[in-house]
């Protein structure tokens, strides 16, 4: 943020105000998958650029999956994770002991270095056995899997993820998906029940009202110059009120 705007820069705390960030829609679509409502949805995108509010949007998911006593894992796909991780977590949500077929194939793993279409070959058939054992899990409680930055994902990884691993996703499964990140994630045609909502950040009213809900001495055409700077970023407009003193308060 440009240091001339004349804000002065004693940092007392804001309200303890979370905002809604113009989420409501994305958000009543999780609560219907969460409450079995929508049955069919299996699979939510998230994208858009940084600070559109992404991470914002998946930790509210996470409230609604909890509240709803669906089973949670999450993976920031900042630092690299690997296939075989990966589906050895979402196996540990389930229970270790309903995927005889997956421990069964995971044994005989090859142990000499694998060329690009061995490991892919090697990743497909895991998931298949995987998905198999899933199969016999259908009375178990959901377990919602989060991917955060998705565009830091390793190729490899991504490459599983998308056309190996989605395609399998259907009701007949107890896994619901959400990726977020900040490039455009294509789901395979196969992949089934999917919804995607691309954030583009909030229009200028939202960041008066949300200045107003904090009572921040922002001046009103101080709040438009932030908002084209920002391009409707909600999150750094959020991080930069929270530094500002409240109304009335004495710099």
């Amino acid at each position: 943020l440009p240091k001339n705007l004349g804000v002065s820069k004693l940092k007392i705390p804001s309200p303890a105000s979370e905002p809604s960030m113009n989420l409501e829609s994305e958000l009543e679509a999780f609560k219907k998958i969460a409450t079995g409502a929508d049955t069919q949805t299996r699979l939510i995108l998230v994208t858009g650029e940084a600070g559109m509010g992404k991470s914002h949007l998946l930790n509210l998911y996470k409230q609604v999956a909890d509240t709803n006593k669906l089973n949670v894992l999450s993976f920031d796909l900042g630092p690299q994770i690997s296939v075989e991780n990966c589906i050895s977590q979402i196996v540990g949500h389930f229970g270790c002991q309903h995927f005889k077929l997956y421990d069964d194939f995971l044994i005989n793993q090859p142990f000499k270095p694998m060329s690009p279409a061995e490991e892919k070959g090697w990743q497909g058939n895991l998931t298949r056995q995987f998905f198999k054992d899933v199969g016999n899990c259908s009375n178990a409680s959901p377990v919602a899997i989060f991917f955060d930055k998705h565009e830091k994902a390793d190729p490899t990884f991504k490459n599983w993820l998308t056309h190996i691993f989605l395609p399998y996703l259907s009701v007949i499964y107890p896994i619901i998906v959400v990726i977020a990140g900040h490039e455009t994630i294509e789901p395979p045609p196969s992949a089934k029940g999917c919804t995607h909502f691309p954030l583009k950040g909030v229009n200028v009213d939202w960041f008066h009202r949300y200045a107003e809900d904090c009572k921040v001495n922002l001046d009103s055409k101080m709040i438009v110059e932030f908002h084209k700077l920002l391009k409707g970023r909600p999150k750094d407009f959020v991080e930069y009120v929270k530094t500002l003193p409240l109304q009335g308060a004495v710099s």
